[in-house]
């Protein structure tokens, strides 16, 4: 897995000029702005119920060749990828302990209807996207759990159709509970502090980020991602 961070790292530098910024005038270690909590509670209530209920899958977060189709999608047109090399990188033994034991997260992809009618209708006044092709999902990072460090791919061809309207896509995690003892999220060289609500989005495919939860309480976090239409 480090060689294709490291892949990723050399390229993802090299096409900078192709990424929009954050508007770092508005932006205060990587939170935008905040939402309510009487926004936030609804979707948090959900959250909480489906963690009770065991809704939410366990998943590691790179599977091997599930993650490896999805790396051809994203970096189609950008660049060129040895599929047996992909598969040698992120199957590397030297990291298995990092990837298959530690690497893991309770998510929920939002295909009920209901469900993501509900969070949409909290949240879509704050976000100009395109909600049909949306991709909304619930993580709930548990005590033990973490998200290895890792560079975003790039996901103009997923939503676009297109490689180079990357300035187009846009990623955020919207906080759903105060931070906890024991819960960690880098980005770049700097450590984000946040607080329920808070809205957290860096530039695209810039930095490399990852987070672990050695605390005792679940981390839940909404990520939002979609085309900017507005």
């Amino acid at each position: 897995m480090k060689n294709w961070f490291e892949f990723q790292e050399k390229f993802h530098k090299s096409k900078l000029s192709e990424s929009k910024v954050t508007d770092d005038k508005n932006s205060k270690n990587f939170v935008l702005f905040n939402i309510s909590n009487e926004i936030i509670k609804p979707i948090l209530d959900i959250a909480k119920i489906l963690l009770e209920k065991g809704k939410l899958d366990e998943i590691l977060v790179f599977q091997g060749k599930q993650y490896a189709e999805f790396i051809k999608v994203c970096y189609n047109n950008l660049t060129e990828i040895d599929e047996k090399k992909l598969q040698e990188w992120l199957d590397d033994p030297e990291f298995d302990n990092l990837m298959k034991v530690a690497g893991k997260q309770l998510r929920l992809e939002i295909e009920s209807k209901h469900i993501k009618k509900k969070i949409i209708q909290c949240v879509s006044k704050y976000f100009q996207i395109d909600w049909d092709k949306a991709d909304i999902t619930l993580y709930v990072q548990m005590p033990g759990q973490m998200f290895p460090l890792h560079y975003d791919a790039f996901k103009s061809n997923v939503f676009t159709g297109t490689h180079d309207k990357e300035y187009k896509v846009k990623r955020w995690l919207i906080m759903l509970e105060d931070q906890k003892p024991g819960q960690s999220f880098q980005m770049g060289d700097r450590f984000i502090n946040w607080a329920q609500g808070d809205v957290i989005a860096w530039k695209n495919v810039e930095l490399p980020h990852g987070s672990g939860n050695f605390g005792y309480w679940p981390r839940f976090t909404l990520r939002i991602t979609g085309e900017i239409v507005n």
